[in-house]
């Protein structure tokens, strides 16, 4: 717990943690408020860019900061001689260079893209050729793809589909929403509730289309954020997590070279049980 002096107000919030905790790097202690382990005046606060203010009171947690410097074990769902397909945890950026860096294999190749705090599963190539062909799949939307994600308020029984042109909206804040048709593309989403509570819904969710952020403005614009989203969902402040509560739970498709059907899954992460406990 640290109180921001005089001389340090008005610097950037990453760099004043960097200042009392010179055992992590700055980009590391970016990465670990960005996941939300940062709280000022109680408030959690996820962007680095704040700056801190006289008075105020921030407590960080270390606990996360350290283990993000520890080396993750990554489970495979799937494997064979020209693709590989992991449960992707959350905080792990989809980069190429990072996600080979997690199997010590510099020939992996990114198909397709996870936000960094979605877990689940995700399809790497293991050469140029078959990331070309499974790329095509899915703009071909020849890949079934079902997420799953706990959002606030109850969600009506049933399926929904949710149809819109999706664009950027926001530059300065990387805000994505629906835009006029000349000015975004189509994107569709099949949603269907689980089960509900009292204050909350687990809901599984059909992606047709591959947009940034597209599950996440989908569920927004119909009124029921994911959890734990601190982009669309910032006046929903009674029930938080730690992280966006949302996973890429399973994969169908086609395999390009054999033409058998892969299917896989990853089984729902533990932090969405400590939700159904609330």
């Amino acid at each position: 717990m640290y109180k921001v002096q005089r001389l340090e107000a008005g610097i950037r919030l990453s760099a004043f943690l960097a200042k009392k905790l010179p055992e992590f790097s700055q980009k590391k202690i970016q990465h670990a408020i960005d996941l939300g382990a940062c709280h000022i005046n109680g408030r959690q606060e996820r962007y680095s860019s704040y700056k801190v203010r006289l008075g105020e009171i921030i407590t960080f947690n270390v606990d996360l900061a350290v283990s993000l410097t520890k080396k993750q074990t990554v489970e495979i769902v799937f494997e064979d001689d020209e693709i590989l397909i992991c449960n992707k945890p959350t905080g792990i950026e989809c980069i190429e260079k990072d996600i080979q860096g997690l199997f010590s294999d510099e020939k992996l190749r990114l198909v397709h893209r996870l936000d960094r705090e979605t877990s689940g599963v995700l399809i790497l190539a293991k050469n140029k050729e078959m990331q070309t062909k499974l790329e095509e799949l899915f703009a071909k939307r020849l890949v079934t793809k079902l997420y799953v994600a706990f959002v606030h308020g109850v969600v009506a029984k049933g399926e929904r589909l949710i149809q819109s042109w999706h664009g950027k909206i926001d530059h300065v804040h990387n805000l994505y929403g629906s835009v006029s048709a000349t000015k975004g593309k189509q994107a569709i989403t099949l949603i269907e509730v689980s089960k509900s509570y009292p204050k909350y819904s687990l809901v599984k969710c059909f992606p047709k289309t591959g947009r940034t952020h597209q599950i996440r403005v989908h569920l927004k614009e119909m009124g029921h954020p994911i959890i734990g989203d601190h982009l669309y969902g910032k006046k929903y402040t009674k029930l938080q997590a730690s992280r966006l509560l949302l996973h890429a739970m399973g994969l169908m498709f086609t395999h390009p070279k054999t033409k058998q059907k892969v299917q896989v899954r990853a089984d729902i992460p533990s932090d969405f049980k400590i939700i159904e406990k609330k």
